[in-house]
């Protein structure tokens, strides 16, 4: 009898450790939004077809998938747990560089557009997301006193970025502010930096106010591409 009790008691423990913990793994969603990519190639900006486009977490859930039509154009309902949730999309397709947008916000219920440029590749790359990107903010260059992205109150901030590739070396760092997240086409660059993990160097942020995006892209020699954003809520 005593076996039989313990046994109870053991088989309803493991079953609600193993509901607690499966709920824990699950998103609830309370709102929807709507990606609309638009996937070009070459000098005449031509539309590749059959391009997968994947919309995640940033624990790796999918929130939406599809692929380009004949236009190029892939239009994606995205699953949002809030309004303005940060979310990465990855954007690939066989003998072309994988192209990454990291952190970019959604709105619930509008759609957002990105416009990625593919190039063809070396090699196809093993990793979803080939290079990882490490933005530190400081008041100066002295990196004595870093800076709060929800709240910067000064005219400039020194920038210092790390890109870390996982199979090819780095071909280009650049970083943009007040730019469009989404969009990887001669971005006109505040800073740049060629064949170098690092750039750092001070950016202005004069004449800008509230929220406004810090773009930083590094591109390897496969022509992988991530883009990172981070929003700068500037309320000098």
């Amino acid at each position: 009898m005593k076996r039989s009790f313990w046994r109870v008691v053991i088989f309803t423990s493991t079953l609600f450790l193993f509901i607690l913990s499966s709920c824990a793994m699950l998103e609830y969603y309370t709102t929807a939004g709507m990606l609309e990519a638009y996937v070009l190639k070459g000098l005449f900006l031509s539309p590749v077809e059959g391009v997968t486009v994947v919309v995640k977490s940033n624990w790796g859930r999918i929130r939406g998938e599809g692929k380009t039509d004949s236009s190029g154009i892939a239009k994606i309902g995205t699953n949002l747990i809030k309004d303005g949730e940060q979310l990465n999309v990855i954007v690939k397709k066989e003998n072309y560089g994988t192209v990454v947008f990291q952190d970019i916000k959604f709105k619930a219920n509008d759609s957002i557009r990105i416009f990625p440029y593919l190039e063809e590749s070396v090699a196809t790359p093993t990793y979803e997301i080939p290079i990882d990107i490490d933005v530190r903010l400081y008041t100066d260059s002295t990196k004595s006193k870093s800076v709060d992205p929800s709240s910067v109150a000064t005219d400039t901030i020194y920038v210092v970025v790390n890109a870390k590739p996982k199979e090819f070396d780095i071909k280009k760092i650049y970083v943009k502010v007040n730019g469009t997240p989404g969009v990887i086409l001669n971005l006109p660059a505040d800073l740049s930096n060629e064949y170098s993990t690092n750039l750092e160097d001070t950016i202005s942020l004069k004449d800008l106010q509230g929220e406004i995006p810090l773009i930083v892209v590094a591109q390897d020699k496969n022509n992988d591409k991530v883009q990172k954003v981070i929003y700068l809520n500037i309320v000098k």
